[in-house]
């Protein structure tokens, strides 16, 4: 029997990063794989990347604060 603790219950969620080589590295760390898809902008700087977590592939997307929405919050949404 597996004592591997898999993600069930969510399509695609996706978090806002200040520091995306920061955080891919937290994320890999943390769920023991490498993302499956990144993107960089013109700059070279990686402005997406995307994790395929649990038996279904459900994604865990990271994205580059700076294409946040203007009026978005910090805080948890309503």
């Amino acid at each position: 029997m597996s004592t591997k603790i898999t993600l069930r219950g969510f399509a695609t969620i996706s978090y806002w990063a200040d520091d995306m080589d920061a955080a891919k590295a937290w994320y890999s760390e943390l769920l023991g794989i490498t993302p499956y898809f990144e993107r960089s902008g013109i700059d070279g700087k990686l402005d997406y990347a995307e994790f395929r977590l649990g038996d279904y592939q459900h994604e865990l997307g990271l994205i580059d604060r700076r294409f946040a929405p203007a009026r978005s919050t910090a805080g948890p949404g309503h």
